[in-house]
């Protein structure tokens, strides 16, 4: 009896540290997995009890039919839409924690690390996997953030300081849409600073090695200034501009979708805000 109890408040840890995990982060199926294993793994290291050990694995089940009861009765959701993969999550969760259980837990007297090879690879993989996990989270919340932290206030600043100190080579280019010059300049202006656009060019008179250079970061196997990377920016916008324009009054999001795809939203967003600024 008291084993179930232990493997109940097991199953409603295991249930709130998953719910934790995608709520903050972007959780995959695979990951869920992953994170439910090392959870056991931890767990029975931390109890360290063989009879607790030896049906470990009901945690999982537990957490499993919590969730289903949580998205069901409190979500109001449909827990066995194919869309949603959950019953496929949950089968594949208890059955890797039933192997786990099977071919490592129960077959070792103690989980944590020692000379034992095949616990070390293990805790090496979770360690692993969570650097790779938490590295793209932090890409992707970084990219997320990149919109809010270029407000209006410092976009017209930005603006201001580049304008100054670029106009003269924004006009010898004479661009069709010097405003997407700028909406660029801010943005690779705002991913990679002054300071760290001299480490580079430093760095690239040093060892030659190709990266990107300029105001307008262009990846380059040549040494190129800021007013270069400005004309090459140029010369790719119009070639854009050429293929876009076909009678329509406004293709600036268009251009700069076809110039930068990943980057589409903030360049837009940047552009937006200088065409309301200019048409004041």
């Amino acid at each position: 009896m008291g084993e179930f109890v232990l493997y109940f408040l097991s199953g409603i840890f295991l249930f709130l540290f998953l719910r934790w995990l995608k709520k903050k982060y972007t959780l995959g199926i695979y990951q869920m997995v992953v994170f439910s294993c090392f959870f056991l793994f931890f767990l029975a290291a931390i109890i360290h009890e063989p009879s607790f050990s030896e049906h470990i694995f009901i945690v999982t089940v537990i957490a499993f039919l919590l969730e289903m009861i949580y998205v069901t009765y409190f979500l109001g959701e449909d827990f066995f839409a194919r869309e949603e993969q959950e019953v496929f999550g949950g089968i594949l969760m208890i059955g890797s924690a039933f192997l786990l259980e099977r071919l490592v837990i129960s077959q070792v007297s103690f989980v944590f690390l020692t000379a034992n090879e095949l616990k070390n690879m293990l805790w090496f993989f979770f360690f692993l996997f969570f650097y790779q996990f938490f590295h793209i989270q932090d890409v992707t919340l970084k990219k997320n953030r990149s919109k809010k932290s270029l407000s209006e206030e410092n976009i017209l600043v930005s603006f201001a300081k580049l304008k100054h100190q670029y106009h003269e080579s924004v006009l010898q280019c004479q661009s069709s849409v010097p405003l997407l010059i700028y909406a660029i300049m801010i943005y690779e202006n705002y991913q990679r600073s002054s300071f760290w656009r001299r480490v580079d060019s430093f760095l690239f008179q040093w060892d030659h090695k190709p990266r990107k250079l300029g105001i307008m970061q262009i990846y380059s196997k040549k040494f190129i200034t800021d007013e270069e990377s400005i004309q090459i920016v140029s010369k790719k916008l119009e070639k854009i501009y050429e293929k876009k324009k076909s009678g329509k009054k406004d293709v600036g999001a268009l251009v700069l979708e076809g110039y930068s795809k990943d980057a589409s939203s903030d360049l837009c967003f940047i552009y937006e805000e200088l065409k309301k600024f200019c048409d004041l």
